[in-house]
């Protein structure tokens, strides 16, 4: 779920300087799953060799992957945001996607209601 779809303006920010055209809500949102989603992502992708010399270019002074092997990281994406881990915060199996859309809905009663934050906890 987004933020404005949730009916939360995603440029109010608390950890993130507010800036024009900056979503620095969605950056604090980001920053608990960093480590389980982007982090553990990248690793996963390097350690298990998914990329070789052929997937990237050389362009503007930089090494960029190509358009087909963003796909890779697209599909390793989708796969790590479906995948199933019990939350022992709350003792249940669930997904990070999941976790992520509970997430948003808790923000926003976190700015109408007035409740605690409940910040995302990795087992």
């Amino acid at each position: 779920m987004h933020l404005r779809s949730g009916g939360i303006e995603p440029g109010w920010g608390f950890l993130h300087e507010p800036e024009d055209r900056k979503p620095s809500l969605s950056l604090d949102l980001l920053e608990p799953f960093r480590s389980p989603l982007c982090d553990a992502l990248v690793l996963d992708m390097l350690n298990h060799k998914r990329f070789g010399e052929d997937d990237f270019e050389y362009k503007d002074g930089g090494f960029f992957l190509k358009r087909g092997s963003r796909r890779k990281v697209f599909l390793a994406y989708e796969q790590r945001m479906e995948r199933e881990f019990n939350y022992e915060v709350y003792n249940y199996r669930t997904t990070l996607r999941s976790i992520i859309k509970e997430t948003v809905q808790h923000l926003k009663k976190v700015f109408m209601e007035r409740v605690d934050i409940v910040p995302f906890k990795m087992n």
